[in-house]
């Protein structure tokens, strides 16, 4: 019986140190189990940046020697998606950046560039191109777009007159201007330069009824140098356009204009001093235009006053529109010449706008000449100067040599 007994009790105490022994190595798995289910968890919820790691870190005691208190970041991020400032760009953490519109749009390349007094569309709001000095994208000529706004990127460029060699811009022959020959210094009308113009580019509409192509010079020996160097003035485009304004106005059908001369180079026009070109002519500055009336497209000046001729009389219905435009626009004053026919174009007008007026042809009456001459002397003490049916004074009077 006691043996049974001792046997019992021997077992017991074994079971008992058995359980001792599995409970204490239960402790450990257990923490090993929750350690593990630790990281699972970690890798599927993302921790804290490095960044972060690194400012909880500065800030405990730890890494903070006794008694002093770490010092404060110069950036705090929270956020676990956040960039490191140390992999900005330099000019992102300067704040050098320009800042987009409210809106999100592109900021206006043209807004530092002041509009001219008559709006991109010019007085007659028929102007489809400018040329521009200070563009965003250099000097050249700027289309403007449904809205009168210029386009970012220009045209045609502007070729600055230094490029200018002897009697050549490029390949293109141009002759000498009279500044050139006797002062010795770049006109002051040039200085923003020559607009380079490719064989593609003369189909450019400078406005409704004037392309960059009627601009050219004709018959000089050079139709196959490409690229062509000319001048043109956007304000000689607009007042066209406004002279064909009043026109319609008046019940004149002037939906074509005809451009028999626009730009002349110094070499082409000394090939028509002959004929009667004025050694100064405007034309050599892009400032003047001879043209006709051509609705019906047939090559001549139309009948604009319906008595059955073309004559004389066609032109002066042009002239009447020159003076009522300049006299709404003192500031497009300039020349007026009206001529009979002269070859197969019939009669035709000469246009400028050199800044005061000047007035000679034949289609004006010697009351027309007197009247000129009053207007264009006005503030001046010269006396006008009068060659058979031209009639000009001052620095214009040039126009009348050679005209008989």
């Amino acid at each position: 019986m006691r043996l049974t007994t001792w046997i019992r009790a021997s077992r017991s105490r074994r079971a008992a140190r058995a359980a001792g022994a599995l409970s204490l190595c239960a402790i450990p798995l257990a923490w090993l189990w929750l350690a593990d289910a630790g990281t699972v968890a970690a890798r599927r919820t993302p921790g804290p940046s490095l960044d972060v790691m690194i400012a909880m870190a500065s800030r405990s005691s730890i890494l903070a020697p006794a008694g002093l208190s770490p010092a404060p970041l110069a950036t705090t991020t929270l956020s676990t998606d956040a960039v490191p400032t140390s992999v900005l760009p330099a000019a992102s953490v300067a704040g050098d950046v320009a800042e987009p519109a409210p809106d999100g749009a592109p900021r206006d390349p043209w807004s530092d560039v002041a509009a001219p007094e008559d709006g991109w569309s010019g007085a007659s709001r028929r102007l489809l191109a400018r040329i521009v000095d200070g563009g965003p994208d250099g000097a050249g000529l700027y289309l403007l777009d449904s809205t009168g706004t210029p386009d970012a990127t220009a045209a045609v460029p502007l070729t600055p007159f230094t490029r200018k060699r002897g009697s050549y811009v490029g390949t293109y022959r141009v002759g000498f201007w009279p500044e050139e020959l006797h002062d010795r210094r770049i006109p002051a009308s040039l200085r923003d330069g020559f607009l380079k113009v490719a064989p593609e580019d003369t189909g450019i509409a400078l406005s409704a009824h004037i392309r960059l192509g009627d601009f050219l010079v004709h018959d000089d020996g050079q139709e196959d140098v490409w690229p062509k160097y000319v001048l043109v003035r956007t304000a000689l485009v607009d007042k066209l356009e406004l002279v064909l304004q009043d026109l319609a106005r008046h019940g004149v059908r002037a939906s074509r204009v005809r451009m028999l001369s626009g730009f002349r180079s110094p070499l082409h026009n000394a090939a028509l001093r002959e004929m009667g070109a004025a050694a100064e002519s405007r034309h050599m500055y892009g400032e003047a235009a001879d043209f006709i009336i051509d609705a019906d497209g047939d090559g001549r000046m139309d009948d604009l006053n319906g008595d059955w001729h073309v004559d004389a009389a066609d032109a002066r219905v042009v002239g009447n529109a020159v003076e009522r435009v300049e006299r709404q626009h003192p500031e497009l004053a300039g020349g007026l010449g009206l001529y009979a026919a002269m070859g197969p174009s019939g009669p035709f007008v000469h246009v400028d706008v050199r800044g005061h007026a000047a007035r000679w042809g034949s289609g004006l009456g010697w009351w027309e000449r007197a009247a000129s001459s009053v207007r264009s002397s006005r503030g001046t003490q010269a006396t006008p100067v009068r060659a058979g049916h031209c009639m000009a004074q001052g620095a214009s009077a040039v126009l009348c040599r050679g005209i008989h």
